[in-house]
């Protein structure tokens, strides 16, 4: 596949789980639709437990995505 902006080859990468198509040049990331909800779902599970947790330790999954 080609990158859309572009046009450049795209590389396909295992994000926790969630294949994504990610451009090595303009840097642009491609999901599927249903992995899309996947990450959403993920990402507001994580802002539920968040709510819980001491200031100190929020956002430590979304920190492990960089």
């Amino acid at each position: 596949m080609r990158c859309p902006t572009c046009a450049t080859d795209l590389k396909l990468e295992d994000r926790h789980g969630i294949e994504v198509a990610a451009c090595p040049q303009c840097g642009g990331i491609w999901v599927q639709r249903g992995d899309l909800i996947r990450i959403i779902d993920r990402a507001l599970s994580q802002i539920d437990e968040d709510l819980f947790l001491e200031p100190d330790q929020r956002g430590r999954y979304c920190n492990s995505l960089r």
